[in-house]
């Protein structure tokens, strides 16, 4: 690869946004397979019209309709929650993609300052009054009609009207640089002395490093009989001024940096201004590491992946460095989100995994923006990433609550399949009706997502997104739930064959011990998702448990009085005998223990949940 060419290392999905994907796909490839695996089996057996209503009713539970529903409901809840904080979100994903953000490029001018310049100082370089420097300046903004927060600055100060005629004007886009030419023969260009062609060059910078160090801009002012011609100038320039400007952080900024970083987040800089006033402004804004700053000035695109980890300040950058720079980060994993309001940085705005620009900015620069901060604090920030590492924890629960539904259903689905191949006569090929499994689907897959979505407990990073962390805890639950069916399911077969004589007297009352396990055991997976418990969890855990209790009792109420099916869950409780209810009670017990006492080690072996919140 050439290194010098930027556009050969391509754009990558942010990990999350890759993970969500990917478990989706999981469950869309098991829906397809369980659909196939019906299809064969009982095409051959000439029954697919008799099962049809049990492959809609088994693939329905396996398709990932509840989770994306509930995605879509608390993305828009939280943009809505966080337009009403003057914060801006364009995209459904964009809440997820911020909470996974790792790296925070920031430009300087539009970013980590508030835009608002201050001159503070105004050095004569020769024996010329005040207002000839300041009607020098003013001919020069007034002519080029430059808009960055530089000239912004200058017009505060230098406020006069055009008072020669112009002939041709020119500005450099990588550094702040403008001139013009009058009628009369003189040309003025007020620029970054490092990028000027100065006579005395240096000595002019080296005069300037005093003001660098303190964290200011200085731009000189220049003076020269060679004029602007197309609008370039190649003569060169006498300074007769230089200007010291002072730059202001946002509101907020060493607060929101400090909580982003103490919660993972790395804070690079980027900017077109020199590295060494631009360090110190870092530093005065709270970034770790500000004193680590290099200038790209003249830098191969090659040698920008070597040196990326080694600093924080990455000064006299240009708009390809820029770009290159994270592109190079995204190479190396990192989900990379970039503050900028700057024209120039649309390349670099739409190129990040997450583009952050304040309202200040310019227009261009907010329409390549997914979030956009109104009252351009650095407070809106951090309450944008706060609240997406909410909306983060509950899709990583709700996503593994979901797994468990689908891979218990599938793989019951395969079973009641295959067991109906060889036991036509006892089997059906899926015994549950979307009634049966209405409360487990309510407290799995619907109360506890919307629940999740609106805690507002959870600290940055300590759930991410990925998959092999969702299904470390979705696998051993549904397993549970599997096993626990099965045994029986295995019960029920030995019943019919007379070789044992437990109560389970018909599938009816195979379902109703089932459901009844499956319900209890789901609270029992549910107190692990809760853990460590808060006064919301709490709360929020008595209250679903309180309703499944609820439900079980009136249902099975109604079935005694009516003697047949309940309309709730459509189950026949007086297919139940007191055989049945003790081994449903034993085996929800067994596996209930089982599981807390291995979700304990885990948690023990991770040094998590031993001191709960209160």
């Amino acid at each position: 690869m050439s290194v010098n060419n930027p556009s050969h290392i391509k754009r990558k999905m942010s990990y999350i946004s890759t993970a969500l994907f990917r478990l989706l796909l999981t469950t869309i490839v098991l829906s397809l397979l369980n659909v196939l695996i019906y299809l064969i089996v009982f095409s051959t057996q000439g029954k697919l019209n008799e099962e049809l209503k049990s492959l809609l009713t088994s693939t329905l539970l396996i398709l990932p309709i509840l989770p994306t529903v509930l995605f879509v409901v608390g993305s828009i809840a939280n943009i809505v929650y966080l337009y009403k904080k003057q914060i801006k979100i364009k995209n459904l994903l964009t809440p997820l993609v911020l909470s996974g953000v790792d790296t925070l490029c920031i430009d300087k001018a539009s970013g980590l300052t508030s835009g608002k310049l201050l001159v503070k100082k105004v050095i004569p370089l020769k024996a010329i009054g005040e207002d000839y420097i300041a009607q020098a300046v003013s001919n020069v903004l007034c002519a080029t009609n430059n808009q960055s927060f530089i000239a912004t600055a200058l017009k505060r100060e230098f406020d006069l009207e055009l008072t020669s005629g112009v002939i041709d004007t020119f500005s450099l886009n990588d550094n702040f640089c403008i001139g013009a030419s009058f009628k009369g023969g003189k040309t003025f260009v007020v620029g970054d002395p490092n990028h000027l062609p100065l006579i005395n060059q240096q000595g002019i910078v080296k005069r300037c490093e005093e003001y660098f160090k303190n964290g200011n801009y200085v731009v000189a002012l220049g003076e020269s009989k060679d004029l602007v011609n197309d609008g370039k100038f190649n003569g060169a320039l006498e300074a007769i001024a230089l200007i010291v400007i002072k730059s202001c952080v946002r509101d907020n900024a060493k607060e929101t940096f400090k909580w982003l970083q103490d919660n993972g987040v790395e804070i690079k800089v980027i900017t077109s201004d020199d590295a060494i006033s631009s360090s110190l402004l870092a530093t005065e804004a709270g970034v770790n590491n500000a004193d680590k700053y290099i200038s790209l000035k003249g830098l191969n695109f090659g040698k920008i992946p070597q040196i990326i980890d080694n600093y924080s300040v990455f000064g006299d950058i240009n708009q390809e460095q820029k770009l290159f720079l994270i592109k190079s980060l995204q190479e190396k994993g990192k989900t990379v989100a970039t503050i900028s309001s700057e024209e120039n940085d649309a390349s670099i705005l739409r190129q990040s995994h997450c583009a952050i620009s304040f309202s200040d900015g310019d227009g261009k620069g907010l329409n390549n923006s997914q979030t956009i901060i109104g009252n351009s604090s650095f407070s809106g920030i951090k309450e944008a990433f706060a609240i997406s590492d909410n909306f983060n924890h509950a899709i990583r629960k709700m996503m593994s609550l979901f797994l468990i539904n689908s891979f218990f259903t599938f793989a019951i689905s395969m079973l009641f399949v295959f067991a109906s191949i060889f036991e036509k006569d006892l089997v059906p090929a899926f015994p549950y009706s979307i009634n049966n499994v209405l409360l487990f689907e309510i407290i799995l897959s619907i109360c506890s997502p919307l629940i999740f979505l609106f805690d507002k407990n959870n600290d940055r990073g300590s759930d991410k997104l990925s998959v092999s962390d969702i299904l470390k805890r979705a696998i051993p639950s549904s397993l549970v739930l599997i096993v626990s069916t099965c045994m029986m399911f295995v019960i029920f077969l030995l019943q019919q064959k007379s070789l044992v004589s437990w109560g389970v007297y018909s599938i009816n009352t195979f379902i109703t011990m089932s459901v009844i396990s499956i319900s209890v055991l789901g609270l029992v997976i549910l107190l692990s998702f809760y853990s460590p418990f808060t006064k919301y969890r709490k709360i929020a855990f008595i209250c679903v448990s309180a309703f499944t209790a609820i439900v079980l009792l009136v249902c099975g109420l109604i079935s005694y009085l009516i003697s047949n099916y309940e309309p709730i869950l459509g189950l026949y409780f007086p297919s139940m005998s007191g055989p049945a209810y003790l081994i449903t009670a034993i085996i929800v017990v067994v596996f209930s223990a089982l599981y807390l006492y291995v979700h304990r080690l885990i948690e023990i072996r991770k040094g998590e949940g031993l001191d709960n919140e209160n």
